[in-house]
């Protein structure tokens, strides 16, 4: 699942960019459930079930550990926009 999970959410990411009202700073903030300006894992599976996207605890995790670069526990603003500009690599899930 981790794989098509992350295929999934490349195809949904390039998508979004294209929007003409896309802001990199409004789609951190409204993944940003509990407003720490970091996201957290519970963000990461709060987001994923709203927009319909199954994944298991373990799925979900493995997505946050890959955006969280610095392994502190919290996808800054810096990490998120890293993610959006660089594809999550899914031949090494």
């Amino acid at each position: 699942m981790e794989i098509e999970g992350l295929k999934l959410l490349n195809k949904e990411k390039e998508a979004l960019k294209m929007k003409y009202d896309y802001s990199r700073l409004e789609a951190f903030r409204a993944i940003d459930h509990y407003k720490l300006n970091s996201l957290l894992r519970d963000d990461i599976r709060t987001f994923l079930t709203r927009n319909g996207i199954f994944a298991t605890a373990l799925d979900a995790e493995n997505i946050f550990r890959r955006l969280d670069l610095d392994r502190d526990g919290r996808i800054t603003y810096t990490e998120f926009c890293n993610y959006l500009d660089n594809p999550v690599n899914t031949l090494n899930a």
